[in-house]
């Protein structure tokens, strides 16, 4: 979406305009810094970006997003810009765009706790396609890549996979060389305990998207299948089926979160591409006169 062309002006909230149960929610709050957050939330609302039930959800988002604008263009921000006239058109951007899944990752980042979560960048700039959840604690991990291990035990018929953010630890639980580890980084492979490991280099930066998840849970529950009719040991047995509980789980979440995002995305559809400045106005001048239309009766 990027910058909005032409200077338009943001017409703000009459509060008064808006329903009941959006009157309450506004006025909850007597906090200047909160309603400022509160009325952008209400105004992606009232054009179709986000239900009611959303807007505590959202209105966290756009204090995340004030502090973009903030810190833009400043110390170590100071090559950094938010690609957009302002707040609303940000927040608009990244749910309406919904790169990533953004609007069910923000759903589970509040549900998990927002405060514990930042909006981080992938690139240079802040665009909907570059910013995503992250937790504060996992902030320097994402600017270092990670290592995934996979071995398939074929005597005991499962797969044991591991992930490394430090590449000498890994090294050392598998006893390899640099020479070796370099030779696996190239190769996709490795042997260990006379079983072959599969090892690749995934750039945490870039988050996997939902349907990758998906994908991947779909083929690990497809080899543990394969390896439950192998199996003989009864252990064993019981062990694969655990995992095969689990990965159904996990698929069950996937294909959920999936189906919310697809929802989402066709009610947004026809907002996809406009302004959230140019939606707004034509929905406040809307609002006032029903507003008084109704008043006259």
């Amino acid at each position: 979406m990027g910058n909005i062309a032409g200077n338009h002006r943001l017409k703000g909230i009459i509060i008064k305009h808006h329903s009941k149960k959006v009157q309450d929610y506004y006025n909850s709050v007597t906090l200047e810094s909160k309603k400022d957050n509160r009325s952008n939330a209400i105004k992606l609302y009232e054009i179709g970006a986000c239900e009611f039930e959303d807007l505590p959800m959202v209105e966290a988002t756009i204090g995340r997003i004030f502090g973009e604008f903030k810190r833009a263009g400043t110390g170590a921000y100071k090559d950094v810009e938010v690609l957009y006239q302002n707040v609303i058109e940000a927040a608009f951007a990244y749910f309406v765009d919904n790169h990533d899944h953004f609007y069910v990752r923000t759903k589970l980042a509040f549900a998990d706790g927002i405060d514990k979560y930042e909006l981080h960048r992938r690139e240079q700039h802040y665009t909907s396609s570059s910013v995503f959840w992250l937790l504060h604690l996992a902030h320097d991990d994402v600017h270092k890549p990670y290592y995934v291990v996979q071995i398939h035990n074929a005597n005991g018929g499962y797969i044991e996979r591991e992930e490394f953010r430090n590449k000498d630890v890994l090294r050392q639980t598998y006893g390899l060389t640099k020479q070796q580890f370099e030779e696996a980084l190239e190769s996709g492979i490795f042997i260990f305990d006379g079983n072959v490991a599969n090892l690749k280099i995934v750039t945490s930066a870039i988050e996997a998207s939902f349907i990758e998840h998906l994908k991947i849970e779909q083929r690990f529950l497809a080899s543990q299948i394969r390896f439950l009719k192998q199996a003989v040991d009864e252990d064993k047995k019981s062990s694969i089926l655990e995992s095969i509980i689990s990965i159904l789980e996990d698929i069950d979440s996937y294909t959920r979160l999936l189906g919310e995002d697809k929802a989402y995305n066709e009610k947004v559809k026809q907002l996809k591409g406009k302004s959230a400045i140019e939606l707004w106005n034509k929905k406040a001048e809307e609002l006032r006169a029903s507003h008084y239309a109704t008043k006259d009766k």
